[in-house]
């Protein structure tokens, strides 16, 4: 039982000593036994938020495992330190940033004549009239 340990330092020390990923579901079981969480489903929301925003952790790839007709996606997640920077930073291949930032030229950036705009000046401030 670790009860003086946040959610957090529990998984990282659990992902220390496996020395290797873990699926987000693994992570949770482990921290709601060694932590005798009450209610997990309660709590599992903000630490997986937190999960997100702590620096140390690195969510890696999805894993898909099937459960009767559906599959179930899960997030494997490690260590930052272990992983190098392209491992934590995966790029978009062309084709899909192309298509993320194509529709972007098709704006009409042109004033139109019912603009409400006109009491602005041109650094943006308000001019009273």
């Amino acid at each position: 039982m670790i009860k003086n340990k946040s959610t957090l330092d529990i998984a990282y020390d659990y992902l220390k000593s496996e020395g290797s990923a873990r699926t987000f579901g693994d992570i949770w079981k482990y921290i709601v036994n060694a932590a005798e969480i009450a209610n997990p489903a309660d709590k599992v929301a903000e630490f997986y938020t937190n999960l997100t925003l702590d620096g140390r952790f690195v969510p890696l790839s999805a894993t898909r495992h099937e459960e009767g007709k559906e599959d179930k996606v899960e997030w494997v997640w490690d260590l930052t330190e272990r992983r190098t920077y392209e491992e934590r930073h995966v790029a978009l291949p062309d084709d899909e940033a192309e298509a993320v930032f194509s529709n972007s030229d098709s704006y009409n950036y042109e004033e139109s004549e019912d603009n409400d705009n006109d009491d602005y000046d041109e650094n943006g401030s308000y001019e009273e009239e």
